[in-house]
């Protein structure tokens, strides 16, 4: 995994914020006002920090968002993700373009979340900071039996890492900051963990692989790396959360398994922190998918050895692959 400079903000019940600290992030990922196109990839890159550039773009990210009286809860629209501000009576609402089912419809917004069924989150409003954000799928079928485990137990890989790193665990000297998938087999299908657009396809030549980032409607940011694909970034297109969007290609270009990540995270004074996946799990898929990575942790300790090198402890076993919530990515 690279160092990664990531200004996205997600998690709201840690207390870190979900806005980028940079306006001009901010400005870049907001859908209800399209970049300038010289800027269309430079969604993670440095900006020349001008202070009078900066200026400029805090005012403008900061003016409040048109009023649109011909729109209203309900109708169709056909940018993912933006918003906007209409009058109803004596009200403005805020509304935001999500998922509602197959159609993408504008939605009321509460709080800083979506809270539709497009982010995984109840339809219920939440209350303001609160966070709506779930994990709606993992990313990769257990049930398929996707493994391509090491026949010689004493290798390196085998004895370093297991068939799922454990978040917040230290390997080869650096904190696990993912949910790191290993062994696994060349081609396998690799799921869209969340309802959203695809954001950027970032390409990796050398590791022979790309990261893609998606983003929720409610403005949750995740990527998965080390994988391949052929889906470019397109925020009119939704993907829907376990749909395929790429496969698991060779690690490092030349070993005979895969291995690929799946991140989420927030920011806080410009300070990126890793948040443990498995800690955002939609009530749909939680008890089951806790179930199968603790069973797929049973089975690689039945294969490996009692004395494997890379064996799950009985705590590991007990709490799942999150050591601990947060982790510096």
């Amino acid at each position: 995994m690279r160092e990664r400079q990531l200004t996205f903000a997600t998690d709201r019940q840690s207390g870190i914020t979900s806005r980028p600290s940079t306006p001009y992030q901010w400005w870049a990922l907001r859908d209800s006002n399209p970049r300038p196109s010289p800027c269309r990839t430079c969604i993670l890159k440095e900006v020349k920090k001008s202070t009078v550039f900066h200026a400029v773009l805090a005012v403008v990210a900061l003016l409040p968002t048109s009023l649109a009286s011909a729109t209203s809860p309900g109708e169709p629209c056909s940018k993912f993700g933006q918003i906007i501000k209409v009058k109803s009576g004596s009200k403005t609402l805020e509304l935001i373009c999500d998922q509602v089912g197959p159609k993408i419809l504008w939605q009321v917004r509460s709080g800083k979340g979506s809270g539709s069924a497009g982010t995984g989150g109840s339809n219920k409003a939440s209350k303001p900071g609160v966070s709506t954000f779930s994990i709606e799928s993992l990313p990769i079928k257990l049930s398929a039996n996707p493994w391509d485990w090491p026949t010689d137990t004493n290798n390196f890989y085998a004895r370093t890492y297991p068939v799922v790193n454990i978040f917040g665990r230290s390997y080869q000297g650096k904190p696990e900051a993912t949910l790191m998938f290993n062994y696994v087999k060349i081609g396998t299908p690799v799921l869209a963990p969340i309802t959203g657009i695809v954001l950027e396809v970032r390409n990796q030549p050398e590791s022979c692989d790309v990261e893609l980032y998606m983003r929720a409607s409610s403005g949750e940011i995740i990527s998965l790396d080390h994988i391949s694909t052929t889906l470019k970034a397109d925020k009119n297109r939704v993907i829907k959360a376990g749909e395929a969007i790429g496969s698991v290609t060779k690690w490092e270009c030349k070993e005979p398994f895969g291995r690929f990540e799946l991140m989420y995270g927030a920011e806080k004074d410009k300070v990126y922190t890793a948040l443990c996946p498995m800690n955002f799990l939609a009530p749909t898929i939680k008890s089951a998918s806790i179930a199968a990575i603790r069973d797929l942790m049973v089975r690689w300790n039945k294969h490996v050895g009692p004395g494997g090198a890379s064996a799950y402890s009985n705590t590991d076993l007990e709490r799942g692959v999150c050591e601990t919530e947060t982790a510096r990515g």
